[in-house]
């Protein structure tokens, strides 16, 4: 009978072979490649965690490693825009003001209450956290852990559209 190699659908076989002589060397040859690339790819990952290791503890950005990292962090306000940006467009979301502006809740898909910016959903959890967090300040008196769930980083409050409470009653 008459055999054909499977791979390259061209040479023929002889006796029991699987893959002709000349797919079997181009094998051998991706697979040493590839041991290389690997000793490659773990000679690379051993150098970038030694560098972030010293950026870090020089305080650079560990990202770019050519400006100070912000206070708090390990990266600088560029990277980390930039980290920001690539995220947003690889999950295909939006800047959250656009959601805001377009009516839409800060937090979901859903159109939000009138003078806010959440839903009625978001709205009612986030006075469940307020009341939780009152509850805990009359009992510690530290109320700062309830100020960063409540208060996004401006300070402004994420229920209402502005500081000023709204003058409609819903």
């Amino acid at each position: 009978s008459h055999k054909i190699c499977p791979q390259c659908g061209k040479n023929d076989l002889m006796g029991d072979e699987t893959v002709c002589p000349e797919c079997r060397a181009k094998a051998v040859n991706r697979i040493t490649k590839k041991r290389k690339r690997d000793d490659y790819n773990l000679k690379h990952r051993e150098w970038a965690k030694s560098a972030y290791q010293k950026r870090k503890e020089q305080g650079i950005c560990t990202r770019c490693g050519k400006r100070p990292a912000t206070k708090g962090m390990f990266t600088c306000a560029m990277c980390r825009e930039k980290s920001n940006e690539t995220r947003r467009i690889r999950r295909g979301c939006s800047d959250r003001s656009d959601r805001i502006n377009q009516g839409i809740c800060y937090f979901c898909d859903l159109p939000v209450k009138n003078g806010y910016k959440v839903c009625e959903n978001h709205y009612q959890m986030i006075l469940k956290i307020g009341e939780k967090g009152r509850e805990v300040q009359k009992s510690s008196g530290d109320w700062k852990w309830n100020r960063k769930i409540i208060f996004n980083k401006r300070g402004d409050c994420l229920g209402k559209k502005s500081g000023i409470e709204s003058q409609k009653k819903d």
